[in-house]
């Protein structure tokens, strides 16, 4: 079954990061992601933990602090949140 990741929020504001997200799974998870519109499909039965682990760490890698991922049925959602972490602390 293929897995959904939502990243209508990312391309809002960081349209190119996409491609690179698509990128970074594919050298990670040894898969070919396909890019739709507002989502990335994972055609391959992962672990959900592996690839949340990925995302996260994709997110980190690239400085995107204001960003988590979030489950959500069918796959996750890659999401702002309101308030930046780095302006709290």
């Amino acid at each position: 079954m293929a897995k959904v990741i939502d990243v209508s929020d990312l391309k809002k504001n960081n349209g190119k990061k996409i491609e690179k997200l698509a990128d970074f799974l594919r050298a990670k998870l040894n898969l070919e992601p396909v890019i739709e519109k507002n989502n990335i499909t994972l055609s391959s039965n992962l672990s959900g933990k592996k690839t949340r682990f990925f995302v996260k760490k994709f997110l980190h890698k690239n400085e995107m602090k204001a960003y988590r991922i979030i489950s959500q049925e069918g796959g996750w959602k890659i999401k702002k949140q309101k308030k930046s972490l780095a302006t709290q602390i």
